[in-house]
């Protein structure tokens, strides 16, 4: 029994183990190609600057681009998102959320028991009967 425990947990290891080195080598190369896009769209924007412009003028363009561009990425990277607020400490309960507990733990009870349309006509008389006990 535990040597079927045992082969089922190594199986199941052995196949997430492969599933992450396939998505690593397909990250690998995924960013090698990114990169490769990067460079030579930089080199065509270069190319493009310096019809335009001296080519020392051009090449700080595109260095000015790229660090935009490096800098809103920075910046996306670092920026921290809100921790969620701490759950509301228990206080102690009113009068109304105890009415408001019966009532749902009534609504509970009929719904298990009715269905259709009589327990509509039943929910409609609970929630009257709840909205009276606000008031």
């Amino acid at each position: 029994m535990l040597e079927t425990v045992r082969r089922m947990i190594s199986d199941e290891a052995g196949r997430l183990a492969r599933d992450a080195v396939r998505r690593l080598a397909f990250l690998v190369v995924g960013l090698v190609f990114a990169t490769l896009a990067l460079v030579f769209g930089g080199i065509a924007l270069f190319l493009w600057f310096a019809t335009m412009m001296p080519p020392a003028l051009a090449g700080l363009a595109v260095a000015g681009v790229a660090l935009v561009l490096a800098l809103i990425a920075l910046l996306l990277a670092g920026r921290s998102r809100p921790s969620p607020p701490p759950p509301p400490r228990p206080a102690e309960a009113s009068e109304e959320d105890r009415r408001m507990a019966q009532a749902e733990a009534l609504g509970k009870v009929i719904g298990r028991d009715l269905k259709g349309f009589p327990m509509v006509i039943v929910a409609l008389a609970v929630g009257m009967i709840a909205g009276r006990m606000r008031r």
